[in-house]
């Protein structure tokens, strides 16, 4: 498709080998890691497993090979990058497929921690997840809290509770957790404090 800068891990089980070549290769080039799996559970469980534990492998690896590591989300319906290729080829020269492929998903990909984030807050806004299954806010906010502690400074953990927080914020409305009377910005501010003191 013309994105030279590709690598398969053929298969979901991404190891620590693989993610310490595609770093090290990443600084080389003064570049980023971007993954991009399989756009169903099994690929979404295998970039959990990456983010999760006391010491998440993408945390030490962004850590020691001083990286950015960000994850891809391929649009809905496209079950993989080689399917993404099969079904926009006929429509694209090579090298306007190789723009396509940058502009859809590479260029949305977000930081690990965000997506990460992210999946935690969805499990309690899914519609596929029946009420008695979902997570409350308190849940999800516990999580997040403890999600915050495998970062080493307080400088890191404050930059990603800044992140988060907005997206607590809306959780807390729609949930009715949230004061009527608190702005929309001091209750972003209320929750990253709350999870820093966490």
């Amino acid at each position: 498709a013309g994105v030279k800068e590709a690598v398969s891990t053929m298969g979901t089980a991404v190891s620590i080998e693989q993610l310490t070549a595609a770093s090290k290769s990443a600084r080389r080039l003064g570049a980023s890691v971007v993954i991009c799996l399989d756009n169903d559970e099994a690929g979404h469980a295998a970039v959990l497993r990456l983010c999760t534990g006391s010491q998440p492998m993408l945390l030490d690896v962004s850590r020691n090979f001083n990286v950015e590591i960000y994850v891809a989300t391929l649009p809905k319906g496209i079950k993989d990058p080689a399917e993404y290729i099969e079904v926009y080829q006929e429509e694209e020269e090579e090298e306007e497929l190789d723009k396509r492929f940058r502009s859809d998903v590479i260029a949305r990909s977000v930081e690990w921690t965000e997506w990460y984030t992210s999946k935690l807050i969805d499990k309690h806004n899914a519609s596929s997840v029946s009420s008695e299954e979902r997570n409350t806010f308190s849940e999800v906010f516990e999580e997040v809290a403890d999600f915050l502690t495998v970062f080493e400074t307080e400088e890191i953990r404050s930059k990603t509770a800044k992140m988060i927080a907005p997206k607590l914020a809306d959780l807390s409305n729609t949930s009715n957790i949230g004061n009527q009377l608190e702005t929309a910005e001091a209750l972003r501010i209320r929750i990253k404090t709350d999870l820093l003191e966490r």
